[in-house]
């Protein structure tokens, strides 16, 4: 019966990566049977879960990013911070949120990402490492460094006028709410649509944001090794097939360079 429920949910055409988790579910209640010795043997261990088609990376055109950039200057400071900080360095949100002011060398102009914030049920906030269980450090333009230095002063006024109410952990994090305490992993999210909503910009995910940098880098002719180092990949293989549909676009715009030299020669 588990086995025709699991393929019942690929039948409804419940996301991959949902039923997977699922299918672990009830092999491990299978496991647990087996040593209980109310059954001899798993059948959930034979059950392969389809992978789901691949989805094309949703990304904002150069024209979109500057209405973005237009319509955040009537946002509040952290607000602008976090969605330019996401656009301009391609970080993961939980890395954004686990960014400390001491990762910021504002002299050399790097960041160096080394964590990411979590939420453990029971625990709370917690800093984790990276997805790729690997630290990076990116250059970040003098704009972005010039937009963080500010709000590093707005934050510090914030705090000073707080005093006691502030909720700060002993972490020295960059982006916190009202009284110091970590964001929720859900609030770039909600900040984010809630923006695009209301200036009539087209409805994407927070995570849009790491695929336009990506994307926008390529097409202005940054190696993809670069690009690859920049997101953390853990190899560049990883890079090129995410961004395949945007290398097949370059590679159209290559091939008109050779039109354009026979049709001189």
């Amino acid at each position: 019966q588990a086995i025709e429920f699991i393929n019942h949910l690929e039948e409804k055409q419940l996301m991959s990566t949902s039923i997977e988790r699922i299918k672990n579910l009830f092999k491990s209640i299978f496991n647990i049977a087996i040593k209980w010795q109310i059954t001899d043997h798993n059948p959930i261990n034979n059950v392969i879960v389809p992978k789901g088609a691949k989805k094309e990376v949703e990304v904002f055109s150069e024209e979109e990013i500057h209405k973005l950039l237009e319509v955040l200057e009537r946002e509040p400071e952290r607000t602008q911070v976090l969605i330019k900080l996401a656009l301009s360095t391609g970080m993961r949100k939980g890395e954004l949120l686990g960014l400390q002011w001491e990762d910021i060398d504002f002299d050399e102009g790097t960041i160096n990402i080394a964590n990411s914030l979590k939420y453990v049920y029971g625990t709370g906030f917690v800093l984790d490492s990276t997805k790729t269980k690997k630290s990076r450090v990116i250059t970040i333009d003098s704009n972005t460094i010039t937009l963080l230095k500010e709000y590093k002063r707005i934050q510090l006024k914030q705090r000073l006028v707080l005093g006691d109410m502030w909720k700060g952990t002993q972490y020295n994090f960059i982006f916190t709410n009202l009284h110091g305490a970590p964001v929720r992993l859900n609030e770039p999210n909600r900040l984010f649509k809630n923006i695009l909503q209301k200036n009539n910009l087209k409805i994407s995910k927070f995570h849009a944001l790491r695929h336009t940098h990506a994307t926008f880098l390529l097409l202005k002719g940054v190696n993809v090794k670069v690009i690859q180092t920049r997101l953390g990949h853990t190899n560049i293989n990883m890079t090129l097939n995410t961004y395949a549909h945007v290398l097949r676009e370059m590679d159209f715009e290559a091939i008109q360079h050779f039109e354009a030299l026979f049709k001189q020669a």
